[in-house]
């Protein structure tokens, strides 16, 4: 149907929106640009109407369609998280985030996203972590990642879909984005989710 939410274009693509879902590579792949290249951050990645002053990326999307996305993979969620930086280990299925570009000499660089994320504890990247699908919240009956316009969090939220599990997300000075990989700002990028 023209109308359908999940658009199918051949055998093994189908869309969601913004989004592809490649069935065959098990890999979704989202628009978007860079947002921050330095400087604390507490997501990586929001929508244009989130907290874009503590995001590296902004996303081409709506919220609810990666959550569907997901679970059309068959993915499950924990949506345990019951306030930002809650001290409780998000739950739920994991998945490999990566972010990729094309540099200012016609290069494609490709990043894992935890390359991106600087611990200002270390002064290094972020140690290398899959990422929780923990679920977005509800919120009165609506969706709280299409509310708030949280998609991935460093800081851990309950309104985000993804969270990070390390042991750093309940402190909201640990990450910042990581200066020395990171493009400037306005620099399109296609985030892939990987499912395991």
């Amino acid at each position: 149907m023209a109308d359908s939410l999940v658009m199918k274009i051949d055998e093994n693509t189908y869309t969601i929106g913004n989004i592809y879902l490649e069935k065959d590579l098990k890999e979704i792949t989202i628009p978007g640009h860079i947002n921050m290249e330095e400087g604390l951050i507490e997501y990586l990645a929001v929508t244009e109407y989130g907290k874009t002053h503590e995001s590296i990326a902004v996303l081409d999307i709506q919220p609810l369609h990666l959550q569907i996305a997901l679970l059309l993979f068959g993915l499950d969620y924990g949506r345990n998280l019951e306030f930002q930086g809650d001290s409780i280990a998000p739950r739920g299925d994991s998945v490999i985030i990566e972010l990729a570009w094309i540099n200012s000499k016609g290069d494609s660089l490709v990043y894992s996203a935890s390359e991106l994320v600087k611990d200002y504890r270390t002064q290094t990247a972020m140690q290398s972590t899959a990422w929780i699908f923990t679920g977005s919240a509800l919120y009165k009956g609506n969706f709280l990642a299409d509310l708030d316009g949280s998609i991935i969090a460093t800081y851990g939220d309950p309104a985000a879909i993804l969270n990070n599990p390390l042991a750093g997300r309940v402190d909201d000075m640990v990450y910042g984005a990581n200066d020395e990989l990171l493009p400037e700002p306005g620099t399109k990028i296609k985030m892939r989710i990987k499912i395991p």
